[in-house]
């Protein structure tokens, strides 16, 4: 009786044994296997800076196709409509005092379009863990860094001639789906640009966050 017990035991031993390495090596499997998608949709976005002219908060809509590139990274090009706080009308007054007569400034501001097409290579550092963990990942779902290229135009109006600018951004966001067509997108970037590809600007801090809906 003892010996039977004893053998049951051990066999009982061998087959968690190798019920157990067999658990590892599937959890070891699918992990490796697990990976990004490729995402494409329309796209509404703004964003939150300040510059000479105020604060600004343009609004864009657009079209964007996330290409996968590796298991967690990505390229994600993009061509957006903007609409933009924008010069109308420049009118210099003199105000005159104790000190002297000094120029002043009177602008005058609009709504106008402006053009956007971008390339932006992307990791989600942390979606492997968020998968093993059984959080949401749909879509793409997760922390990211990112370094958004932007080519686009000067905002539209009769005061601007046609010109083209460059410009790029180290951002740090995080992406959450809401449905399985639907996610939200928060950022902190801190970009610079190139304006007219003559005119450097200084590092710009912004907040950004966009909204799509995949097809």
């Amino acid at each position: 009786m003892t010996k039977h017990i004893v053998s049951t035991l051990i066999l009982f031993a061998v087959i968690l044994h190798t019920s157990a390495q067999k658990e590892v090596y599937f959890a070891d499997k699918s992990r490796d296997s697990i990976a990004i998608s490729a995402v494409q949709g329309i796209q509404v976005g703004a964003t939150l800076s300040s510059g000479f002219n105020g604060l600004n908060v343009p609004v864009s809509i657009g079209y964007f196709n996330e290409l996968k590139l590796g298991s967690t990274t990505s390229l994600i090009l993009s061509g957006d409509i903007s609409m933009v706080k924008a010069t109308k009308s420049v009118t210099i007054t003199y105000i005159t005092n104790d000190y002297g007569t000094y120029p002043v400034s009177n602008i005058v501001y609009e709504t106008a379009l402006k053009l956007d097409i971008k390339a932006e290579p992307r990791w989600y550092f942390n979606y492997k863990n968020r998968y093993m963990k059984g959080n949401n990942i749909k879509l793409n779902s997760g922390f990211f860094l990112s370094l958004p290229c932007e080519i686009s135009t000067n905002p539209l109006t009769k005061v601007y001639p046609f010109q083209l600018n460059l410009s790029t951004a180290a951002s740090f966001g995080f992406r959450y789906a809401l449905t399985k067509n639907f996610f939200i997108e928060p950022a902190a970037n801190l970009g610079i640009g190139l304006y007219n590809f003559r005119s450097l600007s200084t590092l710009t801090p912004y907040l950004s966050l966009k909204a799509a809906y995949t097809l």
